[in-house]
């Protein structure tokens, strides 16, 4: 193989590289990401993040529907850790309080409380 073959597919592979970028720049400017985020968006199932533990265990942190839930997978079993938690982002959006489940439970028990001292 001499030098000019060597040359050939160095330009060639940045004909190849430079023919990717043009494609995806029309495809940006087109508006075709927009389309594929708006289908992401509207699922109700996120892998927000993974951690690895050793060779066998993985920790992953789920969202669905606004609540995260921490599952440890392992080569033979699969367990939940913690579910149910407030995800921050609706934390922050301020469409989810996070005492109100709390508040709940306690106006139940005062109105239980209430109504036993009333009988």
């Amino acid at each position: 193989m001499d030098i000019s073959d060597i040359i050939r597919v160095f330009f060639g592979l940045i004909a190849v590289i430079g023919m990717i970028g043009v494609g995806a720049v029309i495809f940006r400017k087109a508006g075709l990401m927009k389309t594929l985020s708006a289908r992401q968006a509207s699922r109700r199932l996120e892998l927000i993040e993974s951690l690895a533990i050793d060779n066998r265990r993985r920790i992953v942190l789920l969202r669905c529907d606004n609540r995260e839930h921490l599952v440890m997978l392992g080569a033979q079993s699969e367990s939940v850790i913690a579910n149910n938690i407030m995800s921050p982002k609706a934390l922050s959006s301020g469409s989810i309080h996070p005492l109100q489940e709390l508040r709940n439970a306690c106006n139940a028990a005062k109105s239980d409380a209430d109504s036993q001292n009333a009988a």
